[in-house]
């Protein structure tokens, strides 16, 4: 052991690292400052883990950072024997604390790879509070939604009737001068946008139907977010949206409505609630307004514009509320029952005790039982004075089978 250390100490075999820098002043302090700088670093690290880890009492994984703090202190030491070796050619210790060091960051980063999963799975306390926040945003932002949708639904029918109004002026414009017509075009080019930007915001699904052509000429983007179907897929249906995913037990509501929508005045709106399926063969509950968007020269109706927003957590929510009220019935009903129950057994319990014999209150006790018990037939025995035989003293009901006198045991 002692030849060990005597050799790992010796230093006379060798000569100074120096020797490798032609003792050039210049290029020692270069290394030295540099080493000295990148020592100095790695010694202050450890510390402030060390302090970090004292402050953060909850913090997770603290011995994957004590071993990056040794990790650290170690590679701080090997840049110290650096600068000793240019003057000292301890050379066996110097590499003795590399091969610590080499040792130190194997183990560490095989002790990182299993840690890493679960480091990125953590949720810092600044995200969750960021969620919060965003949560409480989400809401808030989803009532000022709905308030803007339906304004925006009202403005919308508004549009769609001021939009034909609008498309005859036009017209007779384009016939009476080239420059009223390049104006109109591009008033027409205006509105086409606004109404297609109102489209495209309202978190509504609104698509247009062609009843001539049999197929949906126009769908928003939010088919997609309430069925899941694309735009593509929406065209590539042979006939109405509702039509394809209406639920069976809607169906035929859905044929009278559709009729219904051919003889509309263009001032006025169908509306009903059904159930489509979605694209993972889902049913939503939809609300929808259905209205004339456009018509022949016989004034026939030929697209339905079709308004329509999912209320299926409404509708949940009204069936929670319909069985609650509906068990509450039921146990109304279930006291009220034992009411009348407690007053009849009250009034038996009186009447009885006003009766002068036993006699007396046995010819009248089937009329009092009856009405407590009218959904069944039933007897009333007495223990004769032998002990032996019981005699029947009072029966009601019409399903009754038994004997005016029964053995005990037969009870």
């Amino acid at each position: 052991m002692q030849n060990f250390f005597t050799r790992l100490l010796s230093h006379d075999a060798y000569i100074p690292h120096g020797h490798c820098y032609l003792w050039q002043p210049s290029l020692l302090w270069l290394h030295i400052i540099s080493d000295g700088l990148i020592a100095v670093a790695y010694f202050s690290i450890p510390l402030i883990l060390l302090y970090f880890i004292r402050q953060r009492k909850d913090l997770p994984f603290r011995g994957i950072i004590i071993l990056f703090g040794m990790f650290i202190l170690s590679c701080g030491t090997t840049h110290v024997f650096s600068i000793i070796t240019l003057y000292v050619p301890i050379y066996w210790l110097s590499g003795a604390i590399k091969s610590f060091t080499a040792m130190i960051s194997i183990y560490t980063a095989i002790a990182l790879i299993p840690i890493i999963p679960k480091a990125l799975s953590l949720r810092s306390p600044y995200e969750l509070e960021t969620l919060n926040h965003q949560l409480g945003s989400q809401i808030q932002e989803k009532e000022a939604a709905e308030k803007t949708i339906r304004r925006l639904n009202e403005e919308l029918e508004i549009r769609v009737q001021q939009r034909t109004a609008e498309l005859e002026e036009i017209n007779t414009q384009l016939q009476r001068e080239v420059k009223e017509r390049k104006n109109a075009e591009n008033s027409l080019r205006e509105s086409q946008k606004f109404t297609q930007r109102i489209a495209d915001l309202t978190p509504n699904l609104l698509y247009i139907y062609d009843i001539v052509d049999n197929k949906t000429i126009y769908c928003n983007r939010f088919i997609t977010e309430i069925l899941g179907y694309t735009i593509q897929e929406v065209r590539k249906m042979k006939a109405d949206i509702f039509s394809c995913l209406v639920h069976p037990e809607d169906q035929a509501k859905m044929k009278q409505y559709r009729e219904r929508c051919l003889n509309l005045r263009d001032d006025s709106y169908l509306e009903i609630e059904c159930r489509l399926k979605d694209s993972q063969n889902n049913w939503h509950w939809i609300q929808t307004r259905k209205t004339v968007f456009s018509r022949n020269a016989e004034q026939k109706s030929t697209q339905i514009l079709t308004i329509a927003s999912d209320i299926t957590l409404k509708k949940e929510t009204e069936i929670s509320i319909k069985q609650i009220n509906q068990q509450l019935a039921e146990r109304v009903e279930e006291l009220e029952n034992r009411t009348q129950e407690m007053i009849l057994l009250g009034e038996m319990t009186d009447f009885l005790q006003a009766c002068l014999s036993v006699a007396e209150a046995e010819t009248t006790l089937s009329d009092l039982l009856k009405p407590i018990f009218p959904d069944f037939s039933g007897a009333v025995f007495t223990m004769k004075a032998s002990r032996d035989l019981l005699e029947l003293v009072a029966s009601w009901g019409n399903n009754l089978n038994t004997n005016d006198l029964i053995n005990p045991e037969q009870c």
